[in-house]
């Protein structure tokens, strides 16, 4: 029976560090959509609104990054995306293609929010409950008690089964500890797609791609 369970939190845990896997890459993506969007805009806003950006991603791989793994929460994130927020409200589109343009602006950075607070709450996340390790470790431990009481005519035998039980028992536990927690583990989810987004943005702009061409 613990062997049933031990699979079961196995792969609840591991589900659970590829679905925070798949929120940092969504809330990467907002970001790099959000950008491209931003890049339509004229200046002053323009320059204003992607330096906000490049400030949230330095941030959050600098900052709430670190933050996550030692199991603290941090505003600062918040108040970078709230002085974007009252930027964004005061550009006035001047024609009916802007107008479209920042109505998608709006959409995706309201997308953005949202990966953000899914972020937030898996990284506050408390992982596997305590009283599922008390059962783990309190039947693993009966489980390779009990196999002291089958009979085996070799003693050789008898302890190599109970040394390889204990071996995988333990395999599965090291496991479940090490992709318990995806933002505080020893294998911790990477702040990567941040980076890539962040090395990535001039590409991002049209506007400065196409400039950025001309004097190569």
């Amino acid at each position: 029976m613990i062997g049933i369970l031990l699979g079961l939190v196995a792969v609840a845990t591991w589900e659970t560090y590829d679905e925070a896997s798949t929120i940092v890459g969504k809330e990467a993506s907002s970001v790099a959509a959000l950008y491209r969007d931003i890049s339509t805009f004229e200046e002053p806003a323009k320059h204003e609104l992607q330096k906000n950006i490049e400030n949230y991603l330095h941030y959050v791989i600098d900052v709430a990054w670190p933050g996550h793994k030692k199991g603290v929460n941090l505003t600062g994130g918040t108040l970078i995306l709230t002085e974007f927020l009252g930027t964004l409200s005061e550009y006035h589109a001047k024609s009916e293609e802007q107008k479209i343009f920042l109505a998608e602006v709006f959409a995706e950075y309201n997308r953005l929010i949202e990966a953000r607070r899914i972020r937030l709450d898996a990284a506050n996340a408390g992982g596997v409950p305590g009283v599922f390790w008390i059962v783990i470790i309190s039947g693993s431990l009966i489980t390779i008690i009990m196999t002291y009481f089958y009979h085996l005519s070799s003693l050789k035998t008898h302890i190599a089964l109970t040394g390889f039980y204990t071996a995988a028992l333990g395999l599965m536990i090291f496991l479940i500890l090490t992709v318990d927690n995806p933002f505080r583990c020893a294998t911790s989810v990477s702040s990567a797609p941040y980076a890539d987004v962040l090395n990535d943005l001039k590409n991002l702009d049209p506007v400065q791609l196409k400039s950025n061409d001309s004097h190569t």
